[in-house]
């Protein structure tokens, strides 16, 4: 269904749509929230959800048939709370401009082709409480000594099945209140985090 333009919420999840994205959703300039999940739709993520991203707060498309990369560029006053795009065909990177989104708190990407070193940059993000990258492809080691970060706020962090390597640092996640087990005898970095479930989604 194709939204009128005034529309600030936009919410047609749990049907059985099929079919892409509509292109008229570029055309809402006060959408706030955009609910396309656990629906059967595909095709590609519409580049303009990063140029809507001033009015935007919420992001639903998980479990769907998307496939492709995510908008490049998300604007500088990106007002985003939250983005969950989970359970998707979708590959690639990260945007960088994603750290333009100061107010993100909640950002699941689990279940995807994701491929990319650990996202260190998203520490810098200080709103940011929900961190789910499971089950992508992502690689290496999570601590990077060159960045200075510390993902002050962040609650939850799922980073299971993919193919991290190297050590937790703990003082990287000194606030964190998920489960951790730190391994045997006196190893003081965490080796393993549980896997973390959010509602059921």
């Amino acid at each position: 269904p194709n939204p009128t333009p005034l529309l600030h919420w936009y919410d047609v999840s749990e049907n059985n749509l099929v079919g892409e994205i509509p292109s008229s959703i570029c055309n809402l300039s006060s959408i706030m929230g955009l609910y396309l999940m656990m629906n059967s739709f595909n095709g590609t993520i519409p580049e303009c959800l990063g140029n809507l991203s001033s009015s935007l707060l919420y992001i639903e498309l998980q479990k769907n048939n998307f496939h492709g990369k995510l908008p490049k560029s998300f604007a500088k006053g990106c007002t985003l709370q939250s983005i969950r795009i989970n359970n998707n065909q979708l590959e690639g990177s990260l945007p960088r401009s994603l750290g333009n989104c100061k107010d993100l708190n909640l950002l699941d990407i689990g279940n995807n082709y994701f491929s990319d070193t650990f996202p260190n940059w998203l520490g810098y993000l200080d709103q940011l409480q929900v961190l789910i990258l499971r089950s992508n492809r992502f690689y290496g080691q999570v601590n990077n000594s060159d960045v200075k970060v510390s993902f002050s706020r962040l609650r939850c962090i799922d980073l299971s099945h993919n193919n991290f390597s190297g050590y937790l640092p703990v003082n990287f996640f000194e606030n964190l209140h998920a489960i951790i087990r730190e391994g045997h005898e006196k190893k003081s970095k965490p080796e393993y985090m549980i896997n973390t479930v959010l509602n059921g989604k």
